[in-house]
């Protein structure tokens, strides 16, 4: 009798002991699937999001001096009246108007070199996706072609922009970025163009200031030619 006590003692302290391993196998098949969820999910939204594709086309590029953030390039979806606005930096900014309207530069910009690169291996940019947004940031997807694979490379939005400009390449986003960021416009009077050219320097800056707090993007741009002209003059 003794003898069996002991051996029931002896097995539940083994089975305790075994406790603290069974749980550590517990808690790491817990995280393996959490992260196994979580490459999936990003996989799949990868080959997935351009299953709603938006087309869209760059319609405008204007700096933000009155509220000190750079930029903009505006967007506006192919079959449609939204506007996707994107702020960039300068530089980008510069590259995109260039690309836009065929300038030659003394020297090739990055964009320039990256599609000479490009095109000297025989790869074609096909398309770019907008594809997502966080933190108030745009991403990006480059939609590659060679001779033997296709592939997508991760890109700062306003790269992929000037890189799609040069490369004639469509740019969509999706359904999603679109229902987050996109804005409302309605198309102006025939007649607020000459009601423009007809205003003060001063009116016009009070219209760019309006124009911009509106998020009226394109009426910013069409302002801001308008005064760029008249300095020229």
């Amino acid at each position: 009798m003794y003898w069996k006590r002991q051996k029931n003692w002896l097995d539940i302290r083994s089975n305790y002991c075994k406790l603290p391993f069974i749980l550590f196998d517990y808690q790491v098949c817990v995280i393996v699937a959490l992260v196994v969820t979580y490459l999936t999910d990003k996989v799949f939204k990868r080959q997935n999001h351009h299953m709603d594709k938006i087309e869209l086309v760059i319609i405008a590029v204007t700096n933000f001096e009155h509220h000190g953030t750079g930029y903009i390039v505006v967007l506006q979806e192919k079959a449609g009246e939204r506007r996707l606005p994107v702020v960039i930096g300068g530089a980008e900014a510069q590259s995109i108007i260039q690309g836009s309207e065929q300038q030659e530069s003394d020297r090739p910009l990055a964009h320039d070199v990256m599609m000479e690169l490009l095109g000297h291996y025989q790869v074609n940019l096909e398309e770019v996706h907008i594809s997502e947004l966080q933190d108030h940031v745009f991403h990006a997807t480059l939609m590659y072609r060679s001779q033997s694979e296709s592939f997508a490379i991760d890109s700062r939005t306003s790269d992929a922009l000037a890189l799609a400009i040069r490369a004639g390449c469509p740019i969509f986003t999706n359904a999603m970025v679109m229902d987050e960021a996109s804005v409302e416009w309605s198309p102006q009077p025939t007649t607020e163009a000459t009601k423009l050219e007809d205003m003060s320097p001063s009116q016009l800056q009070k219209q760019l200031a309006q124009a911009l707090d509106d998020e009226d993007y394109e009426q910013a741009a069409r302002i801001r030619d308008l005064l760029d002209n008249r300095k020229d003059l």
